[in-house]
């Protein structure tokens, strides 16, 4: 009778490597998904980096050109200059109108005249 049992010690061994060989393959498993979903974070980190970098251009575009769109005062300003001179324009038309009455009657008296 031998002291060591091989057949036993055998199986052991290969339980062993077959355990070392899952343990293993779960570490390089766990490793690539760790370094794919990096990868993907640093790409989609990327595309937000550009769209916020385009959208502070476009932001800033539109702070530019506030600077120059009118105001409530300015709309206000023009309202009252448009009355204005709606008013002013309804006073020429009638001034107008009293003017060409005035020359169709001259024309009328000129024409009579023998």
């Amino acid at each position: 009778m031998t002291l060591w049992d091989w057949d036993a010690l055998r199986l052991v061994f290969e339980l062993t490597q077959a355990l070392i060989t899952v343990v293993l393959w779960l570490y390089v498993r766990g490793v690539n998904r760790h370094r794919a979903t990096l990868a993907h974070i640093e790409t989609l980190e990327a595309q937000l980096t550009r769209r916020l970098a385009q959208n502070d251009r476009r932001i800033t575009h539109l702070e530019e050109r506030g600077k120059y769109a009118p105001t409530a005062q300015d709309l206000n300003g023009l309202r009252e200059a448009i009355a204005r001179l709606a008013a002013e324009m309804a006073e020429l038309r009638g001034a107008h109108t009293a003017t060409m009455r005035a020359v169709e009657r001259v024309n009328d008296r000129l024409m009579r005249a023998p």
